[in-house]
C-alpha cells in the first residue's frame, strides 16, 4: 500500500529538538540571569558611586573648610593684637611676633598683612623655600621678611626687611618707585563694605606665583588685615581621590576657572603673566561636559563625549571664594563598572561552560526518553503490515510514552485475536462450536470471567453458550433462566440493550435476579455487565452477547466497561451474528430443499 504521506525535507529528530530545546532554555535562563545580576551588579556599583562622590564632596569640603575657618578665627583675633592701628612702620613692628607665630602654626598661610586708609601697607611674609628666598635675594638664614610702605607724600616709601626664626633683623632693604596700594585691591574693598571675613576669588599671588586667595577682616575704619591663603594643599588633597586611573577631578570658582588640580603644574598658563587656566581649557576633551553644568546646582549624571560613556558629578562647596568652588567628579563608565563588566563575561563564560558540558547529558537523557518512541515506530510499521505480535513489552520514564506504548501493546493484542477469530470461524463444525470457540477467546481478551450467548426462539431469548476463563465452574447454560422478550419483568440492562443495542452497567448481588447463581460460582458480590445485541443485516434480532467480570479485580480501571473493550466486544459480536446469519440461511436454505 503506498503511503499517502510524503517525507518532508528537513525534519529532525525528537531528541535533537529536545536537547536543542533544552540548550536554548538554558542559553535563555543564562542569559536572563546575567543580564539580571549585571543590572543589579551596575545598580549596586552607581549607588555606591554616588555615595563615594558624597564622602569625596565632604572630605574635599572639609578640607577646604579645615583650610579657611582657622584662618577665619586667627584674623579675628589678630585684628585686636598691638601694632594693628601704628602709624608708621617703628609703631607697626610689634605685629611681628605674633604674624611670625602664626605663619610657623599654619603652614597654609603665605603671609599676613594690613593694609590702611591712607594707602600704608605692612605685609609679613614666610620665606618657607629656597625659591622664595631666592626670589626676594633674602640673606642666607632668612625665614621671615617685611614689606613695609608708607605713604609719606607724593612718593610712597617702601622698604624690606629679613629676620631670622629668633626675630632678629638680618638685613634692611630700602625700595624706591614701588607703586603699590592696597586700597586699590579687591581683599581691600571687599572687606571694607562687608561685614565679618571677606573672601577674595582664587587668583595668581603677584609676589610668589602661587594659586590661593585672601581672606580679610576690617580692623575699625582705619584698616583691613588680611591673610594669603595657597591653595596648593587642595591639589594634593584631590590627588587621592581620583576613582579610576582615567577619571578626572578638578575644582574651580564660578568664573570656571580651574584652582586645584591633582597635576597643579597645569594650572597656569606660560607667559609673561601668569593666570589661571579654565577647567575646560584644563580639560578640553571633557569641556562639553563641564559646560553642561547648571551653575549653583548639584548635579550627577551620564555623559557621552568622545564615544566615551562618562560619569559626571558636580558639587558645591560653600568656602573657597565669594560665590564658593565647584568640585567635579569625571569617571570613565566602563572603569567604573570595570567589576559589573567582569561579573557579566564571567557569567557567559559559566553558561557557556555549563551549557558545553550538559550538552551530552542532554543528548543522552533525550536519547533515552526517544528510544521508546523509536520502538513504538516499528510496532505501528508492524502493525501495517499485519503483524500484530510484533513489539510489545515497550516501557518508558514518560508517562504519556509509556500510556502509548501499552495502548499500542492492547490493540495489537486485539487485532491478533480478532484476526485469529476471523481466521477460525470457517473451521468450526457447528455452531455451538463456534459460539463456544468465540466466547472463549473473546474472554481471553478482554479479560472477562463469564460470557453468555442468549440466541431468540419462539419470542425468548434462551441461554445457549456458557463460557467461563478459567473453564472449571460446573454451572451450564440451562442452569440460567430464559427471558421473553415482551414479558413485562425482562431485567432492565437486558431491556436497555434491546432498546439501544448495548448495555454497559455495574450488577450487584441484590439486582442480579437469575444471575445470582452465576454471580456466587464467580465469588464476586459485584460485577460489571456488558451486553450485545446480536442483529442481522437488517436489524433483525439474533440473540444477546453478555460479558460478565469481577468488578474487585480492576483495581480501579474500567475493565470490559471501557470504551477499547466495548469497541472490541462490538466487533466480536458483529462477526458471530453474521455467521449465525449465514448458518440459518443455510439451514433454511436445505429445508427448502
Amino acid at each position: 500500500m503506498p503511503s499517502s504521506f510524503r517525507r518532508r525535507e528537513r525534519r529532525f529528530p525528537l531528541h535533537v529538538h529536545i536537547s536543542v530545546l533544552f540548550m536554548l532554555m538554558l542559553l535563555l535562563a543564562g542569559g536572563v540571569l546575567g543580564i539580571f545580576n549585571y543590572r543589579q551588579t551596575t545598580a549596586i556599583i552607581f549607588s555606591s558611586s554616588a555615595t563615594l562622590f558624597e564622602r569625596i564632596q565632604e572630605e574635599v569640603q572639609q578640607d577646604v573648610s579645615a583650610t579657611y575657618q582657622p584662618i577665619d578665627h586667627l584674623l579675628g583675633v589678630l585684628a585686636f593684637v598691638e601694632g594693628t592701628r601704628g602709624s608708621d612702620l617703628q609703631t607697626r613692628l610689634p605685629l611681628l611676633a605674633p604674624f611670625a607665630r602664626a605663619l610657623r602654626d599654619n603652614p597654609k598661610l603665605a603671609s599676613l598683612y594690613v593694609g590702611y586708609q591712607n594707602g600704608d601697607f605692612f605685609m609679613v611674609r614666610a620665606l618657607r623655600n629656597s625659591s622664595l628666598q631666592r626670589q626676594f635675594q633674602a640673606p642666607p638664614g632668612a625665614s621671615l621678611q617685611i614689606w613695609s610702605i608708607e605713604q609719606a607724600g607724593a612718593n610712597p616709601a617702601g622698604e624690606y626687611l629679613f629676620f631670622d626664626d629668633a626675630l632678629n633683623l638680618l638685613e634692611r632693604r630700602s625700595l624706591h618707585d614701588h607703586a603699590y596700594d592696597p586700597r586699590m585691591r579687591e581683599w581691600y574693598v571687599r572687606a571694607s563694605i562687608q561685614p565679618g571675613i571677606a573672601t577674595t576669588t582664587p587668583y595668581v599671588f603677584f609676589s610668589s606665583g602661587a594659586i590661593g586667595t585672601t581672606l580679610a577682616n576690617a580692623v575699625g575704619e582705619q584698616a583691613v588685615i588680611a591673610a594669603d591663603l595657597t591653595l596648593e594643599d587642595l591639589s594634593n588633597t584631590l590627588i587621592k581621590h581620583k576613582v579610576t586611573p582615567s577619571s578626572e577631578v578638578v575644582l574651580f570658582d564660578a568664573r570656571g576657572l580651574a584652582v586645584a588640580y591633582p597635576d597643579s603644574q597645569r594650572l597656569l598658563t606660560t607667559g609673561a603673566e601668569p593666570r589661571l587656566k579654565p577647567a575646560t581649557e584644563l580639560l578640553p576633551e571633557l569641556a562639553e561636559a563641564l559646560e553642561e553644568l547648571t551653575p549653583g546646582l548639584n548635579q550627577q549624571g551620564i555623559e557621552t563625549l568622545n564615544k566615551r560613556r562618562w560619569v559626571v558629578s558636580r558639587h558645591h562647596l560653600r568656602e573657597g571664594s565669594p560665590d564658593g568652588l565647584y568640585l567635579a567628579l569625571l569617571v570613565p563608565e566602563d572603569e567604573l563598572l570595570a567589576d559589573a563588566y567582569r561579573i557579566r563575561w564571567q557569567g557567559a563564560l559559566i553558561t557557556l561552560t555549563t551549557l558545553l558540558l550538559c550538552l551530552p547529558i542532554a543528548w543522552l537523557v533525550s536519547r533515552c526518553i526517544t528510544r521508546p518512541l523509536a520502538g513504538l515506530q516499528e510496532q505501528t510499521e508492524a502493525t501495517g503490515r499485519f503483524d500484530f505480535a510484533a513489539g510489545g513489552g515497550l516501557r518508558s520514564s514518560v508517562l504519556e510514552v509509556d500510556w502509548l506504548a501499552q495502548s499500542m501493546t492492547q490493540t495489537n493484542r486485539a487485532l491478533a485475536r480478532y484476526q485469529a477469530i476471523i481466521a477460525e470461524l470457517g473451521h468450526q463444525p457447528s455452531t455451538q462450536a463456534l459460539l463456544n470457540w468465540i466466547a472463549q477467546q473473546t474472554l481471553q481478551a478482554v479479560e472477562a470471567q463469564a460470557a453468555i450467548v442468549y440466541l431468540r426462539d419462539d419470542g425468548y431469548l434462551v441461554p445457549d453458550t456458557l463460557q467461563f476463563e478459567p473453564a472449571n465452574h460446573k454451572l451450564r447454560s440451562r442452569d440460567l433462566n430464559k427471558h421473553l422478550l415482551d414479558g413485562p419483568d425482562i431485567p432492565a440492562w437486558l431491556r436497555q440493550a434491546l432498546v439501544t443495542g448495548r448495555a454497559s452497567v455495574s450488577l450487584g448481588f441484590d439486582k442480579a435476579g437469575d444471575f445470582q447463581p452465576l454471580l456466587s460460582e464467580l465469588g464476586a458480590p459485584r460485577v460489571n455487565l456488558l451486553a450485545i445485541a446480536l442483529n442481522d443485516r437488517r436489524g433483525e434480532l439474533l440473540g444477546m452477547w453478555v460479558l460478565l467480570q469481577r468488578e474487585n479485580a480492576l483495581d480501579g480501571d474500567a475493565g470490559i466497561r471501557s470504551e477499547q473493550c466495548v469497541a472490541f466486544s462490538e466487533a466480536v459480536a458483529a462477526i458471530a451474528a453474521r455467521h449465525l446469519e449465514s448458518r440459518q440461511e443455510a439451514t433454511r436454505h436445505e429445508k427448502g430443499l
